[in-house]
């Protein structure tokens, strides 16, 4: 297979990181956060410059600020952040809806075929027992289907198990 001119020892070219958008569901609340600090900014900013002078040191160099060159914005508080991330958490569908639903349905196909097959392995041996011509074969038969029904309730409670320890329950 022809590696079409690519050279695995050179390093890949970086790109220029993305400055922040907010996703567009939540563009108008991030606006009216902006609204709402624009005034908190500007007193906290010449008092910030006020003290700043008092002491000499040039002004910003305390305030913590988020991006690069001229459109640096204040840090959101952690409050602030944990309540944005809650209403996008609440905004989500449950990512693990789909799979919870194929692994109960493929409990519930597995169960009963797993009994099934005990079953049968069960009659079977009952069966070669009394058998006297071709018994090693019939128990084969039987053992056989007793592992694989043992394995198909296994799988079945293996997956119900794991189901529940992701969901917090176990």
């Amino acid at each position: 297979m022809d590696d079409q001119g690519f050279d695995f020892r050179r390093a890949p070219e970086r790109r220029e990181r993305k400055p922040f958008e907010p996703p567009p569901w939540e563009r108008d609340a991030f606006e009216q956060l902006e609204r709402r600090r624009e005034p908190e900014a500007s007193a906290e900013q010449s008092v910030t410059e006020r003290a700043e002078q008092a002491a000499g040191e040039p002004a910003g160099s305390d305030v913590r600020t988020a991006g690069t060159g001229s459109d640096a914005k204040k840090n959101l508080s952690e409050a602030e952040v944990l309540e944005l991330l809650a209403g996008l958490a609440a905004e989500e569908p449950d990512a693990h809806a789909p799979a919870t639903q194929v692994t109960v349905g493929a409990s519930i196909v597995l169960l009963p075929i797993g009994v099934m097959m005990m079953f049968w392995g069960m009659a079977a041996l009952a069966r070669a027992a009394s058998a006297q011509a071709g018994a090693g074969i019939a128990r084969t038969g039987a053992v056989t289907l007793l592992v694989f029904g043992a394995g198909f309730i296994a799988a079945a409670f293996w997956l119900i198990y794991r189901l529940m320890k992701q969901r917090g329950v176990l």
